[in-house]
């Protein structure tokens, strides 16, 4: 089974928690954004298309808005955030929406470019763990 989707929204990279006066939370923009995402896969996704068992092959790419400073010659998004944090987020809010747990990612193929604010991904099994 193979599955792609597209969320429209300008990708967040997951924050650290934050030490308060009595507790620790997390940032409210990456709580917002991963709630984003789960609803937004949720409306396509009613229950987990793939089992407890199977061992997944993930492709994503992070499109930015390219900033209007950037010159003509840099092509991709080498500034921060780092490319880690937003797919830390994205397997974060997809747990129990689309896998049961991102342990189950065995292989990845991760990308961040310029372009329309989206993430588009794609999910598979991942039969022999090679790419």
């Amino acid at each position: 089974m193979k599955i792609k989707s597209t969320i429209y929204m300008h990708p967040v990279a997951k924050g650290r928690p934050r030490l308060g006066q009595h507790r620790t939370y997390t940032p409210v923009d990456t709580v917002r954004a991963e709630n984003y995402i789960k609803y937004t896969l949720a409306q396509e996704f009613h229950e987990p298309p793939f089992g407890k068992d199977d061992a997944l092959k993930l492709t994503v790419t992070f499109y930015r808005q390219r900033p209007a400073s950037t010159p003509k010659r840099v092509t991709q998004p080498i500034t921060r955030p780092d490319i880690d944090n937003y797919l830390k987020l994205l397997c974060d809010a997809c747990n129990g929406v689309l896998w049961h747990d991102d342990s189950q990612i065995t292989t990845m193929h991760i990308f961040k470019r310029y372009g329309t604010p989206c993430i588009e991904l794609t999910v598979e099994e991942d039969y022999d763990g090679n790419a």
